[in-house]
Formats: C-alpha cells, structure tokens, sequence
C-alpha cells in the first residue's frame, strides 16, 4: 500500500474539523497544535481531513500513535484498518506501539470502553491494554469523600496544580489542566500535606505480590512488535528485541514481546477431524462407514486416562486403560458422530494426557455468580473436551449457615446445590475442588462490622499507589482468625467428595515484608488442622516466588499452583525452583478474559504453552487455568471459551495442540455456529 499522503501545520485546522465531527472529547486546535508540531517531539500527520488522519511520534519507550480518527461518514469501509496499518508502517522497528497514552500529550488519554468500533479495530490487530483499568466516564461530584476531602477541581485552584504538577510530575501537566478545565480533575489535600492529587508520580519499582501493578490513571491500548528482520517466534524472542508499552519511568510489564500471526484464523485447508482436543495419534482411512455402537474392552498397555479407539468396516472398538479413558474415547467418538453428521470416519486414534490433572478455576466470587444451569452446560464441554477439574473460586459465595451477612446480596451456592454439582461432575470424571480464601482476598468479610476486628489493618490500608484501600487480609496471629477459618473449612468441605482444598494465601496486601515468617507459620498451622486431615491442601505460589528462602521450610502435603497470566510469565524458572525444592506444584495460566472487551487470545495461547512447558520439563503434576472477575468482572462466558478450549487441548497432548485451529475447534464444539 502506498503511503497516505503526508500533512503540515496548514491542515490543522481541517484536522480540527474533523475532530470535532469524530470525537465526542474533541481537543482544540491549540493542543492539536502542540502534539503535532512540537518542534521537541514532532509527529507523522497523515491522511485526508475529509476522510480520516493518523499521527505518530517516536520516543524512549517506542512508538506512539497519538490519534486516529475517522469521519463518520466514511466509517466501514476499512478506514481505521487503512490508518493502523500506515501508522505501523511509520513505526517500524520500534520495540512497542501504544494508542492513545504517551506523555507529555495525553489528548485522548486512552481509549474508553464505550469506542467500540476502536476497541474492535485494535483488538483484530492484537492490541492489548497497556494496564489493568477500565477508561469510562464516571460522575466525580457522586463519588465519596476521599479521606483528606476529595473535591473537584475548581477554576480558582488551576495556578496552584499547575505549580504542584511542574514541580512534582510535569509531563503529566497539560493533561491534568486540561482535565481541570473540563471539570474532570478530582483533587483532594491529606492531612495538610501539599498532595493535591490521589494520583502522584512514583518512581519504578517492582509491585506487590498481585496479577500486575495497578493504576489509578487512564491509559491506552499497545502491543510490542517485533523490529523489522526480526524473527516472530511462539515463545518470547532475545532480551534486545523487546520493549515496554508506556512511558519512561513506568514498571508496566517486566518483558515485551512479539507480534505474532492472528491465533484465531480458519485454516485454508480444509479440516479432516477437527477434533478438541487434537490426538497425539491419528491413522485416516480416508473414508467414512455407518455408526455403530462400540464394543469396549480394558486396555492394559495404555497409560493412565488413555485409550484406543478404532473405527472400520467391521464396527467400532475402544481399548481403554481405565474408566476415565474410556470416557474419554466416547467423548472423541461422539465429537466425530457430530462432525460427521452421524456416519463416522474410518479412523485409528491413541491417545493420552501429557499432564494428569487439567482443571479450570472460575471465579464466581466478584460480582457474577452463574446459575446452576450454566455451570451444567459448561461443565459438559469441559468434560468434552477431556478437562478433569472444576475449581469454585469463592470468597463469600457459599452460603455459610452463621454468616447471612456475608452472602446475603451475594447470590451464594447452598450445600444442596455445591452437592448436586459435585455428583454432576462424578459422572463425567471431573472432580470439583472447593477453593476459599483464608488470609487474603476477605474483603468482603472484613467490610462487616463484625469480622472489622479480624482484619490485620481494621482502618483500611495505602496501598503502592498512594490510594487508601479498605482491608483485605485477616489477621493471622489473632486466634479468632484461626476460628473462623476452621469453621468455613468444615461446613464447607463436608459438600465436596474431592480430596483437595486450594486454601488462596495469594496477595496478602497488608502482610509487612519483615512478617513473611508469619506467613509461613499460618500456612503449617493451616496444613495441620484437623479439618484437612486427608486433604491435599493447595496454595498459590506469589508470595513462595518472592520468598524462595521459605520453600525448604513448607510442611509436607502442600502443592504450590505458581499462576501468572503473561505470555512472558517466568513458569521456566519458577517450576524449577519447586522441583530442586522437592515441592509438588501445578501450573495456573488464564483465559487472558478480565479486563477486557473481547479477551487477549493471543496472549493466553503463549500463556498456557510456556506453563505447560515447564510443568513437562519440571515434573508438574497439575495443570489449572484460570478465569478471574477482577474489577467487575466485565466479560462474557464466551469471551473466556477460547481460554477454557486451548487450555483442556494443550494439557491433554501440548505438541499435538500448538497450532491448533481455535477458531474452527470454537465453531464446531462449543459455539457450534458453522
């Protein structure tokens, strides 16, 4: 494609125009002015004003593209993908692109959930969002008191931020003042001091034990590409070929990576079996015969959950290494009946696990609870697709008897339900493990009068970004804490015919680095209760990855689930320190679905490889992906599916899955929209 047409200083004023007719914040032509033709930092303007216009500029930390808009009147015509594509092309060969965030000119400071049409552009060519927050308008003169006294900015005040920000966080100046002017800036004093925004500067540094630093600002949309000649490899590429999405100064993602080919794609081949998840052996006969029901025998030789299926003339006939197996074949065949539009292909397919254990955690605590009929659903095509384990992430959504409080407004599962669902999923050779936080992540606990005493900080907590947070983590040297954990382990546990507990521990955001000893101490007080008794107890492994030196000193029968959610995420390194520990561990990617609009699917297919990898290399023994609902949890059942998919397919055989077709797979056994 020949490069768009190149514009000066004489056009800004059609560009404004266009501005105006676009964008609902539209920026004056004194701001466009500055972002453009700076003479610090000048942008590539280019494009028609009647049509549409893209800017770039380059910096420290990569490239930038400080707007994009088109005309609404000449929007669905591959406008906006004309304009990305032209940016890209200015930009070439830097390690990072970033929509709409890069200091000092924040003129669309990032890029708000209500852009749909922005948000579908940049998603089709693999942007993701810079940072873990939502961009959406939100009435300031409703939000409540902060606690120095938060109020919006005023006029009268413009001259004393501009002199606080020029002296405390100048390349944030023009967007704060313009903020002011609009009535957007919120400000509050704390306690005499000259802090006049929630929001400081802060230098770098590495973040809390958490699933990413959070930030209380808005930011935009990047992704890091690969420098021209660069190979694009699946997994992350050499240390000099990556590159942060931000500004300076900004510990956003400790590794960059690659711009990969689309993951979601329709083969131009057309698929033979296009099984979910793919065989590790297959042998075609190229032709199809009637259905027939099979005959099933024990197969000796098979490794454990595997099987032997064989479809020809003369019947079909499964060898089975056990139950599970054998389960497992019918769940191929009844894949191929579907597929096959009832006669079945003549075929020959072994098949085994790579990893013993391969679950799904979903999170039904934070603010979506699924009816029992979803889960059921669900849960017949993870089994489908060979998942053997359910995890109900549930903070306060089990209805405790002695706490109504607690999950009142909650829509909690009652025992009868969790034990309906723990004899469904029996059937269908799942096991359903319960998972309840018992140190961490009780917040919804601790807001109760109450349980306000158990907490290790009753008054709340400033967290690293300078923001007062209510209480999260319960006191663990308070014996009352101890009480009240046994007693949910009890009434809980007595519903699960699972040997299994996962116990949280993650992210005890009040817990002071010099009492980590602590954290130790209420892990083997945890380990030695009574009410796990027989109970393989799991933990999550932040604060052990933080902490090494404590990995010698865990009692016995703890599994440590090491989690993260990046293609980038060091589960190599991690596991291995596990294993030479001599620690029994399981590998937690996720579906990359909170947060999100429409998910990061190519994200999550680099996640999940590079943590099945190092569960074969390093000995794991499990394998559980995770759907979290942090901030609302915003996203839709199907926006995690491809997670859920990819996930069951790359822990049942990982070579046989790497290039899966995901898209053709969703087609044809969850979405079922060919």
């Amino acid at each position: 494609m020949p490069d768009l047409p190149r514009l000066g200083e004489r056009d800004l004023s059609a560009v404004r125009a266009l501005c105006g007719r676009a964008l609902a914040d539209a920026p004056d032509e004194q701001e466009l002015a500055g972002a453009f033709f700076d003479p610090g930092q000048p942008a590539t303007l280019r494009g028609d004003p009647d049509v549409g216009v893209v800017a770039t500029v380059t910096g420290d930390s990569g490239g930038h593209i400080r707007l994009l808009v088109v005309d609404p009147d000449h929007r669905g015509r591959g406008r906006g993908h004309e304009l990305l594509a032209q940016a890209e092309a200015d930009l070439a060969g830097q390690p990072s692109v970033t929509v709409g965030a890069d200091a000092p000119f924040f003129l669309f400071p990032g890029v708000e959930t209500t852009e749909t049409a922005m948000l579908c552009l940049l998603e089709r060519h693999h942007y993701w969002r810079a940072e873990a927050n939502f961009n959406m308008p939100v009435d300031l003169t409703a939000l409540p008191d902060g606690p120095g006294g938060g109020h919006v900015a005023q006029p009268g005040e413009r001259d004393e931020v501009a002199e606080w920000m020029a002296a405390n966080w100048a390349n944030w100046k023009l967007e704060v003042l313009r903020a002011l002017d609009k009535g957007n800036l919120l400000i509050e004093r704390d306690e005499g001091h000259q802090r006049l925004l929630r929001v400081r500067g802060e230098p770098a540094r590495l973040p809390r034990p958490g699933r990413g630093p959070s930030r209380a600002h808005r930011q935009g949309c990047g992704r890091t590409v690969a420098p021209a000649g660069a190979a694009q490899p699946a997994r992350r590429g050499p240390r000099s070929h990556r590159g942060r999405v931000g500004g300076p100064d900004r510990a956003l993602r400790p590794r960059g990576r690659h711009r990969r080919t689309r993951v979601l794609r329709l083969q131009e081949e057309p698929v033979t079996l296009n099984l979910l998840p793919r065989p590790r052996v297959v042998e075609e006969g190229g032709r199809t015969v009637a259905d027939t029901e099979p005959v099933v025998r024990a197969g000796a030789s098979l490794p454990a959950q595997g099987y032997d299926l064989s479809i020809a003339a003369d019947g079909v006939r499964i060898d089975a290494a056990d139950d599970a197996g054998a389960f497992y074949a019918r769940a191929t065949l009844d894949q191929l009946r579907r597929l096959h539009a009832g006669s079945l292909p003549v075929c020959r397919i072994r098949d085994w696990p790579d990893v013993a254990v391969r679950g799904v955690m979903l999170d039904i605590a934070r603010d979506k609870v699924p009816t029992m009929a979803t889960l059921e659903a669900l849960i017949d095509r993870l089994a489908s697709w060979k998942l053997n384990q359910v995890q109900l992430y549930m903070e306060h959504t089990f209805a405790y008897q002695a706490h109504r409080e607690v999950w009142a407004e909650a829509s909690p599962f009652t025992a009868d339900e969790v034990r309906h669902l723990d004899a469904f999923c029996r059937e269908r050779h799942v096991e359903l493990v319960p998972n309840q936080n018992c140190l961490g992540h009780m917040e919804r606990w601790l807001k109760h009068p109450r349980y306000r005493p158990l907490a290790m900080s009753p008054d709340g907590f400033v967290n690293q970004r300078g923001m007062l947070r209510p209480p999260t983590t319960i006191e663990p040297s308070n014996p009352e804490s101890l009480a009240l954990v046994r007693e949910l382990l009890s009434e809980l546990l007595r519903n699960f015919g699972s040997r299994r507990v996962h116990v949280g521990l993650d992210e005890p955001w009040e817990l002071p680095d010099q009492r980590f000893g602590e954290y130790l101490g209420w892990v083997r007080t945890l380990r030695g209760l009574d009410e796990l008794d027989g109970h393989e107890m799991l933990v999550w492994g932040d604060i052990l990855a933080m902490h090494p030196e404590l990995l010698g000193e865990l009692p016995d029968r703890v599994t440590v689930c090491e989690w993260g959610y990046e293609d980038w995420h060091p589960f190599d390194q991690r596991t291995a320190a596990l294993a030479a520990a001599g620690r029994p561990f399981w590998v937690a990617p996720g579906t990359s679905s909170w947060l999100t609009i429409l998910g990061r699917v190519t994200n999550m297919v680099g996640n999940n490889v590079v943590a099945v990898e190092a569960a074969l290399a390093n000995g794991g023994a499990g394998f559980l992906t995770t759907d979290w609902g942090d901030m609302g949890h915003l996203q839709y059942l199907p926006v995690s599916e491809p997670g859920f998919a990819f996930g069951a397919a790359a822990s049942w055989c990982l070579e046989a899955n790497r290039a899966l077709d995901l898209a053709a797979a969703l087609d044809a056994h969850s979405f079922a929209d060919d």
